[in-house]
């Protein structure tokens, strides 16, 4: 009787642990499987592939029904595509915005004031 409590309970530790340790896998189109994990409240953490894993705000009901923002530093790009984030600094554009839907990812720069007066 000790014994099948016992096993039960460490069944349910592992059900429970295990479970909860996994992200939720979503295509997305041109970049493939990413996985999303919430942290708390709107704010999810996001693998993608071969950049990196970043918190994004926004909200997710579904695999189909996302929109999720987040903004980087461009210098964090320079680890996966070296020379990115120093040839963006050079321009004045110092933070990269990423957004995710189901429909893809969105990429865009935001120019700070004084950027690109060494053109």
């Amino acid at each position: 009787m000790k014994r099948s409590f016992i096993s039960v309970m460490l069944l349910t530790v592992f059900c429970v642990f295990g479970y909860s340790a996994k992200p939720t896998m979503v295509e997305i189109p041109g970049i493939g499987s990413v996985g999303f994990e919430k942290k708390s409240g709107d704010v999810y953490s996001i693998g993608i592939p071969k950049w990196g894993t970043y918190d994004f705000k926004g909200y997710y009901n579904s695999v189909k029904d996302f929109d999720l923002t987040a903004a980087i530093p461009a210098g964090d790009f320079t680890d996966y595509v070296p020379g990115i984030g120093q040839i963006l600094s050079i321009l004045g554009l110092d933070t990269v915005s990423l957004r995710i839907q189901p429909k893809g990812l969105g990429i865009g720069l935001t120019l700070e004031s004084g950027g690109l007066g060494s053109l």
